[in-house]
């Protein structure tokens, strides 16, 4: 029987109502590769509460708003070209963590409806 792969693991983890810190510590790994585990998770047609992404990093709702307006105009694929658009505002951790906060709500308002 094949073992789960380790972004399921953390996704699991997190889903169950952990939060960033406790999972760094059931891991044993830093804040940018629970984020890197989370982003391969939805990326494999996961599922993730942008809400709960939210509170992983005190983010403000201007900083993530300006930030996925750039992932919006340039992609998601590359940090680069949107941390050089924001002029290098926001570091790389913050930047991947709206990026996965952003994928949350695109993947959201792709899904259908269930009550219809």
């Amino acid at each position: 029987m094949k073992s789960k792969s380790k972004s399921l693991q953390v996704a699991e983890y997190v889903k169950a109502g952990h939060n960033a810190q406790e999972g760094m510590l059931h891991f044993g790994v830093k804040l940018e590769t629970i984020i890197d585990h989370l982003m391969t998770y939805l990326e494999h047609d996961g599922e993730l509460d942008s809400e709960q992404m939210r509170s992983f990093y005190p983010l403000d709702q201007d900083a993530f708003r300006e930030i996925s307006a750039a992932f919006k105009q340039l992609g998601t694929e590359y940090m680069k070209p949107v941390r050089d658009f924001l002029q290098e505002r926001y570091s790389y951790s913050e930047l991947r963590l709206a990026r996965l906060i952003y994928l949350c709500n695109v993947q959201a308002e792709a899904a259908p409806d269930p009550a219809q």
